[in-house]
């Protein structure tokens, strides 16, 4: 993901402690998270993705379900926005959370969808297809998609392809709020192959799924937290291409493991980082 659209460690997603949240949904079979920090813990993302023996989302039922699901968990005042990637996607899906109460979102859509304009359709690409690399704009005006009225912004990303967000309001920052999301790519990967191999479980039943994502949450909190107090004290190293040589999270999870599994040397530090954890 290019740098304007990282969520990144400065990311002003709405925390825990705050109100109201920004709340991200992606199907579990997501392969792309290739975002380079660690999650802000004022980020507050919903590990909501349905655990089925299959290990994915394959229906668009399932899909949908996972939606109802999450807006169940929030009272609708405490979501400020809801983002999703293209799985999310139809006439159901904005019917949903244009129902009362509304819920905002910013979703991003294929370039193959039909817009509208009140005389005409055209496909979202040839509507975007003026922008150059790391060039954006936001359409004047709303178009039709999928029987509902949205306003549209498009960013040309640097492989060529677009990203083209669809919002019920708060165009101008369609594509800043929907960068978000991408803090949960980056806590989706830690849980997976840059920290905690989730992938390599063979659990299969549904609670202890559950209980093993609690857990593991809760590490990936407890190493992030680390990470940070760490870098207070010592910043991470840059290398020659300006990016940071660890992630805060990864900086936290090798001085936990370097601990627990010396604890006879390590007391002190020990009593450290459990104090952080109660903070976590």
């Amino acid at each position: 993901m290019p740098n304007s659209l990282s969520g990144g460690q400065d990311s002003e997603a709405v925390g825990l402690e705050c109100r109201p949240h920004h709340v991200g949904i992606w199907s579990h079979h997501d392969q792309h998270s290739d975002a380079g920090g660690g999650a802000s813990r004022r980020c507050i993302s919903a590990l909501l993705a349905t655990l089925r023996q299959t290990g994915q989302l394959q229906h668009a039922r399932e899909r949908f379900e996972l939606l109802v699901t999450v807006l169940s968990l929030f009272a609708p005042e405490d979501i400020a926005y809801l983002t999703a990637d293209r799985e999310f996607l139809g006439k159901d899906w904005f019917g949903l959370l244009h129902a009362d109460p509304a819920t905002r979102f910013r979703i991003r859509i294929r370039e193959s969808e039909l817009l509208w304009d009140g005389r005409r359709s055209l496909k979202t690409a040839l509507v975007f297809q003026d922008l150059q690399p790391q060039q954006s704009k936001v359409l004047s005006g709303k178009r039709r998609l999928w029987g509902h009225w949205l306003y549209l912004a498009g960013l040309r990303l640097d492989d060529g392809s677009l990203l083209v967000v669809a919002t019920d309001d708060a165009p101008a920052t369609a594509l800043s709020d929907y960068a978000k999301r991408w803090g949960i790519e980056t806590l989706f990967g830690c849980l997976k192959t840059r920290g905690f191999c989730l992938e390599a479980t063979h659990l299969k039943d549904r609670e202890r799924l559950k209980k093993l994502i609690t857990l593991l949450t809760l590490a990936f909190c407890w190493a992030n937290q680390v990470g940070e107090w760490l870098v207070e004290q010592h910043p991470i190293t840059l290398k020659k291409h300006g990016r940071k040589a660890k992630s805060i999270f990864r900086t936290g999870l090798d001085y936990l493991r370097q601990i627990l599994l010396n604890l006879d040397s390590h007391n002190q530090q020990y009593i450290q980082v459990l104090k952080l954890l109660s903070c976590t």
